[in-house]
């Protein structure tokens, strides 16, 4: 994982300005499609796409309802970009990265993250290799070194954490928590980090 993040205060949460712990790099972003390689991101990259499919892509922009009211994702995509690239790429992509369907998806967290659209831009990258970078973010951070964890590691110094303890039962009433281990915790707040497919057990 990466911080691409431009919130000055979580930036200066972190600390990312420290050169000595953090890297800032440039942003290169290439799709691969089967064998094939196509330019960041698609919708301005149409040059990259077959004939057959720039045709489909340039029917289809102009079919596009451009609607008030989205009821999800994969309708976003659709009014955005066109049927052709929301089928073929952005759903096959939305179920790699996301591994969600596009219509269970909400639209609200699309701003700052994709692309705007831009109808001009994408018919001139039928014909013309697009050399400008279009990306979100054109630069991220690193640490340099112990992985993504290290962005927060300072944050968590300060906490006593005990790991390894799995919870057999838990008294809401009298807040206390039962271990495997046989040993028990008052707590004041209880605060759940356990992946929702174990909650449910």
């Amino acid at each position: 994982h990466i911080s691409h993040s431009k919130n000055i205060d979580f930036l200066n949460y972190i600390n990312a300005y420290d050169e000595k712990k953090f890297k800032k790099f440039k942003s290169k972003v290439t799709n691969f499609y089967l064998d094939k390689k196509i330019g960041y991101p698609i919708q301005l990259n149409i040059y990259d796409l077959k004939l057959a499919e720039k045709i489909k892509f340039l029917l289809d922009i102009f079919k596009r309802n451009n609607k008030k009211k989205l009821s999800n994702y994969y309708e976003w995509l659709v009014m955005a970009y066109g049927k052709f690239l929301a089928e073929k790429y952005y759903k096959a992509y939305t179920l790699k990265y996301w591994r969600t369907n596009p219509e269970e998806m909400s639209v609200d967290w699309i701003k700052g993250r994709l692309v705007d659209k831009n109808i001009v831009q994408s018919l001139k990258s039928i014909f013309f290799k697009v050399k400008k970078n279009n990306l979100v973010y054109d630069e991220f951070r690193y640490p340099n070194k112990n992985g993504f964890f290290d962005f927060f590691k300072d944050k968590y110094l300060k906490y006593r954490i005990t790991k390894n303890y799995k919870v057999e039962s838990i008294d809401v009433k009298n807040k206390k928590i039962y271990f495997s281990n046989g040993k028990e915790k008052i707590f004041d707040y209880l605060i759940s980090s356990i992946p929702l497919d174990d909650y449910k057990k």
